[in-house]
């Protein structure tokens, strides 16, 4: 039974709770509390049955810690269980333990062979594979310390997308698979402001729109593109108007290891004008482009990638007195209650620039490419850009010229506001255990 002094299931939630199938998948959209059902059935489970093991997971570590660990935190009472931290395990009184783990780790998934488990949960199902549910399935042979068998399970939270979870769980399901619906009609404890923001980020995504507020599973693909293709060619070298004063931003992503290029360009407000790009991470070779540059231009601002290998260009470009601004993608966005970081925030303001035509760019098919090509994803109740590495894996390729542009087009919005101490101090302290920031510019 549950306990109403503390957890107030939502009615979907109480469904998800008294599910008898095997496997039950729970959400379909965002804000229906499905984390929160999902922390307190791992808490039923470990309760129900003394001695039983479960599984609490993520594809990335760092989300589980900071979304899925913080609810459970949050929502189990503390009395009941202990942590050790470095293990990754939740001890019950009663014998009962949760490994946590995120499935981005191999090591993770080759601990599945020897695992045995009562019950896996996993949070944003949407984010691994069906051979990572695969490999959990095989797990799920525990006995308890009494020699019985607890009640086997398989927990899993989504929301919409093309992928696996479609067809297992609501096309074609099997006897032992349900899926449970979960809007956020359904959370009566959302608060409004959630519902407004989340409406005002996807106003131009119309089956996002639907899928993650009216839950529909129909016409995604692709739908969690940032930017779609057609928006990107209409503004392939458009007109575009001057509006207010004219200014020129140049806006720098340099090279890290590999293949990654140095791309830099030139805008007249939206308009690209110039562009260099180089297979090069030399930093005084790029100072060099950049001061050029802006000798010719008489640019207002530099925007430069100042994380690892942008940190001695920047330094450098401040030793010259050079209007350079940095960009720290993992800095706090001017609207945090809409995005994780500056980095979501930057690319749904370049979206909605190519929504409305307000951007011209060079007829580059490399470029064409990467900005239609990223993707984002929910995190939490915030919105968020998926991993560069996912980026690369599916475009063969890091996309520093559509990120050249996304840092243009948010120097272009904020530039009046830019603080540059506040930006500073964000640089320093994303720095301050760089090696590359001050040992040299080659």
């Amino acid at each position: 039974e549950y306990n109403i002094e503390i957890y107030k299931p939502t009615p979907k939630q109480r469904l998800f709770h008294q599910d008898k199938h095997k496997f039950v998948l729970y959400g379909g959209a965002k804000g229906g509390a499905k984390t929160t059902a999902l922390v307190w059935e791992c808490f039923f489970l470990s309760m129900e049955f003394p001695g039983n093991r479960g599984f609490l997971g993520r594809k990335r570590l760092t989300d589980l810690k900071y979304t899925t660990l913080k609810t459970f935190f949050r929502e189990i009472p503390s009395e009941v269980y202990k942590i050790k931290e470095r293990d990754h395990l939740i001890k019950f009184i009663n014998g009962s333990e949760i490994i946590w783990g995120g499935l981005d780790n191999r090591e993770e998934i080759v601990k599945f062979n020897s695992m045995e488990l009562g019950f896996f949960a996993i949070d944003q199902a949407e984010e691994i594979s069906y051979e990572d549910f695969v490999a959990l399935v095989g797990t799920l042979r525990h006995k308890l310390p009494s020699g019985k068998k607890p009640r086997y399970k398989g927990l899993l939270t989504c929301n919409p997308r093309n992928c696996w979870l479609k067809e297992k769980f609501i096309l074609n399901p099997e006897p032992d698979f349900h899926f449970i619906p979960a809007l956020p009609k359904d959370n009566p404890h959302l608060p409004k402001e959630y519902l407004d923001s989340l409406k005002e980020v996807l106003k131009y995504r119309p089956k996002l729109y639907k899928a993650y507020i009216e839950g529909s599973w129909d016409e995604l693909e692709d739908a969690d593109l940032i930017i779609p293709y057609n928006e990107v060619v209409k503004c392939v070298n458009r007109e575009v108007a001057v509006i207010g004063k004219k200014r020129i931003i140049i806006s720098c992503d340099p090279a890290g290891m590999g293949e990654d290029e140095t791309v830099i360009y030139v805008f007249e407000n939206l308009k690209m004008i110039e562009q260099k790009i180089i297979e090069s991470n030399n930093a005084m070779e790029i100072v060099g482009y950049l001061s050029l540059l802006h000798r010719k231009y008489n640019s207002d601002v530099i925007i430069i990638d100042a994380t690892s290998f942008g940190a001695p260009i920047y330094d450098r470009l401040m030793e010259l007195k050079l209007p350079a601004v940095p960009f720290i993608s993992s800095q706090t966005a001017s609207e945090p209650e809409k995005f994780k970081n500056v980095k979501a925030e930057a690319w749904f303001i370049t979206a909605e620039k190519f929504h409305f035509g307000e951007i011209s760019i060079f007829d580059d098919d490399v470029l064409k490419g990467q900005l239609s090509g990223v993707k984002f994803v929910p995190y939490g109740i915030k919105i968020e850009i998926e991993p560069k590495k996912a980026t690369k894996d599916r475009l063969g390729r890091s996309p520093d010229r559509a990120e050249a542009v996304v840092m243009a087009c948010y120097a272009y919005e904020k530039l009046a506001n830019m603080n540059t101490e506040i930006l500073e101090e964000e640089y320093r302290r994303a720095n301050q255990n760089n090696v590359f920031s001050r040992t040299g510019y080659g």
